[in-house]
């Protein structure tokens, strides 16, 4: 419907409030689901903004953003299109911390960004400030129409023309979307903590051929589930059943027992500052740094978002009446300085990568390198200055009450706390090719205007800089994310969805991770379908929501390499293999990218096997080895003289030759130095020669940790009552209980992660669990 008086539809399925990278993401997957979306930005300046550093990727964060791309996602494909230099960090160690970066045209990126939301079918992306997330309240047990949930639709005749059933298992909403078709009733395969759920369903009909009794059959988890479902009248009751000593109670659409209802809030739409108010069934927030943010120079203070945007001050003060709880963190971004105006003999070239690996795996190559980034380094006279005025700085002075990030500090932080250290690393970074900006990387402060020209000029290249940017502190309202569903929906407000840095994460690529899973999980709601999120082991925005959810944040999140247990199976690399195939079938991930994934699945098997299969004689893998020994200047012979075990042939050394595959294990070999050795196989693609490498040199590490993954998903299946009382479980003890409580885990291996929750609780709690299997 167009609402004549604004020029756009009042009513949407889906509203993503914020345009930052949070919001680009879950505003494009919501409608590339199908979803009727509008984006909400105070600015369309902001768009894809970048108002700290001008880059993506980077440890840990290149991985997330090789995710999103996997996934369907368009951070990748926008960086890939708007560099202006890349390189791949930590070549030197091994492929499991290889983690992609890349400066960015900033305002290049922002222009791509916004012309894609423009351009994307079922979004419209508008300017305005929103001040209130609109509610209604709503009985428990009230059938959710807008939704489909619990609904039972009826041809003119009566006959049921379709059921549609909503359970809540663990906390999660799950809803199921049932066609009932002629004589049979068509149940939908869906997934549900990694388990395939496979439905048959037998359909008994009257003389008169109406519907007696619909019965479905689910394995779940390895259990056969009998779910007799009785249709009397216009209602349809379901039987309590057990999935992993759980009792779940179902009841449909029809009559509700008298005095059993419970009120909660639902949202149904926002308003703007100009009064314009918009319906919807979900609304995603994605407010970054804007949230009541307040600017920090020295003593001084005003509220403005960053870079000079306006903040958000009205709908911070409506999420709190609302009972939202909000609290406060803080981070800042250094000066920046004109490219004229630096000294570049006095400081040391930073170059990329001269064969640059694209973000997306939908561009098989990019190209090269357009700029050079500098690197300098704070001195005595530097440290001097700082702390002679520490007490002139926000934080220091008592100005602020935000907590700031551990691993970005500022340098007031760095030289309190770290007094030992003579320098610390600067790196000069270009903001894009039309314009002179450059970016002081690692020189975060809030000093005063004043001393910040001494202290900049005191460091060697940027004695006459010039500055067209101070550097601020910003302080911003975000939420405790343990209030959140892995699916990213408040746990107290149905439909309500947050992303990004009001969770309490640091970046752009944890912002936007989070996006796409509100994003999808939004419309998958909406859809009535059960919601979606990857775990620990599939992926590291599943170690990142994980982390959120289940153990919170004191301070503002970022995602490392180190954070996730099994970072060799989560390469950057693969990030394709494993979730590629996910994203095809949640709707996001189109067929053209679905097929390219399927293309290079088949040439990486095709390479391995073609590698394990192709032999050389012992000698020429001898004197290869001796070659790139006497290359590299070392010794190379680990067996010996000749570096292999004559006297011990694997299945891979047969009379006398040795496979390329075996040869390659060697911690020296590569498949560059095979292929100028025995001849180039041009016939195979960058993609199959990078991962038929890793997989083979890696292989015995590779299956150690997908044996850890196994018992990882094992702890994952056990699913815990959502209505257990911890309080009368006897061993727990009280921390437990209090934890446990209040974040009210699915799994017994999410209990496990939960800080002030030990082994010895989480024995208690399985034993808990098999007391009521065996009773069920």
């Amino acid at each position: 419907m167009k609402d004549k008086t604004i020029g756009i539809k009042s009513e949407y399925d889906v509203i993503v409030v914020g345009a930052g990278h949070a919001g680009c993401e879950a505003g494009l997957a919501a409608a590339r689901l199908g979803c009727r979306t509008l984006v909400l930005t105070i600015s369309l300046e902001s768009v894809a903004h970048m108002p700290c550093n001008p880059s993506i990727g980077g440890t840990g964060k290149g991985q997330l953003v090789k995710e999103i791309d996997a996934l369907g996602g368009e951070m990748g494909i926008v960086i890939d299109k708007t560099f202006i230099q890349s390189r791949m960090l930590n070549r030197t160690k091994g492929p499991a911390v290889h983690s992609p970066r890349a400066q960015a045209d900033k305002q290049r990126y922002h222009d791509e960004m916004k012309l894609t939301l423009e351009r994307q079918k079922n979004l419209d992306l508008v300017q305005g400030e929103v001040v209130e997330i609109l509610f209604e309240e709503v009985n428990e047990n009230e059938r959710d129409e807008s939704c489909s949930a619990g609904s039972n639709r009826r041809d003119e005749g009566g006959a049921v023309k379709q059921i549609t059933c909503q359970e809540e298992r663990a906390g999660e909403i799950i809803e199921r979307f049932e066609n009932e078709k002629s004589a049979g009733v068509n149940f939908q395969t869906h997934m549900y903590v990694g388990a395939v759920i496979e439905k048959s369903e037998s359909d008994r009909r009257d003389e008169r051929g109406a519907v007696k009794q619909i019965t479905c059959q689910a394995e779940r988890a390895g259990e056969i589930i009998e779910e007799p479902e009785n249709e009397k009248n216009v209602a349809v009751n379901f039987q309590e059943n057990i999935v992993s000593g759980e009792v779940i109670g179902k009841s449909e659409a029809g009559k509700m027992p008298a005095g059993d209802s419970k009120s909660r809030q639902r949202v149904c739409g926002v308003r703007t500052k100009s009064g314009t108010e918009y319906k919807a069934r979900a609304v995603i927030l994605a407010t970054g740094t804007y949230l009541n943010a307040l600017v920090h120079v020295g003593d001084r203070a005003w509220h403005s978002g960053p870079s000079g945007m306006t903040p958000s001050l009205d709908l911070a003060a409506a999420l709190t009446k609302s009972g939202i709880h909000l609290r406060r963190f803080k981070t800042g971004t250094p000066a920046r300085v004109l490219a004229s105006s630096l000294r570049y003999a006095e400081m040391q070239e930073q170059k990329g990568d001269e064969e640059i690996a694209p973000f997306s795996f939908m561009n098989d190559s990019i190209a090269g390198n357009k700029i050079s980034c500098w690197l300098t380094w704070t001195n005595a006279k530097s440290h001097k200055i700082v702390s002679d005025n520490i007490e002139k700085t926000a934080p220091y002075g008592g100005h602020t009450t935000g907590v700031g990030p551990r691993y970005c500090l500022s340098i007031e932080d760095k030289v309190s706390r770290f007094p030992e250290r003579e320098r610390h690393q600067i790196f000069l970074e270009p903001e894009g090719l039309s314009t002179e900006e450059v970016y002081v990387q690692g020189m975060s402060t809030s000093l005063p205007e004043e001393l910040q020209t001494d202290f900049y000029r005191s460091i060697a290249g940027l004695g006459e800089a010039k500055f067209s940017r101070f550097a601020y502190s910003i302080e911003y309202d975000c939420i405790d994310p343990t209030k959140l569903k892995k699916s990213l929906e408040y746990r107290e407000r149905d439909g309500l969805f947050f992303a990004g840095q009001i969770n309490g994460s640091s970046g752009y690529e944890e912002a936007a991770a989070q996006g796409l899973i509100a994003g999808v999980n939004a419309a998958r709601k909406i859809s009535g379908k059960m919601s979606w999120t990857p775990d620990r082991s599939e992926a590291y925005m599943g170690v990142l929501i994980d982390d959120l959810v289940t153990k919170g944040t004191e301070e503002p999140y970022r995602i490392m390499t180190s954070r996730a247990e099994f970072r060799l199976v989560l390469r950057q690399d693969n990030a394709d293999l494993r979730l590629t195939g996910k994203g095809f079938e949640l709707g996001l991930a189109s067929p053209e990218r679905h097929e390219r994934y399927l293309k290079n699945k088949r040439d990486t098997e095709h390479e391995i096997k073609r590698l394990r299969e192709t032999y050389i004689s012992r000698q020429a893998a001898m004197d290869l080895v001796k070659r790139v020994g006497e290359n590299a200047g070392g010794d190379t012979s680990h067996n010996g003289e000749s570096g292999f075990a004559d006297n011990k042939p694997d299945d891979s050394s047969v009379g006398g030759r040795i496979s390329y595959a075996e040869l390659l294990k060697r911690p020296e070999m590569t498949l560059r130095l095979l292929s100028d050795a025995f001849g180039p196989w041009n016939d195979v693609s960058a993609y199959a020669r990078t991962q038929a490498e890793i997989q083979i040199k890696y292989e015995g590490y590779i299956v150690k940790q997908e044996r850890q993954i196994e018992k990882f998903r094992k702890l994952e299946h056990k699913l815990i009552p959502e209505n257990i009382d911890y309080f009368a479980l006897n061993g727990l003890r009280n921390e437990a209980k209090e934890k446990l409580d209040a974040l009210r885990p699915a799994s017994v291996g999410e209990a496990g992660r939960i800080s002030g929750v030990s082994p010895a609780d989480i024995g208690v709690l399985l034993v808990h669990l098999e007391r009521i299997n065996r009773t069920k």
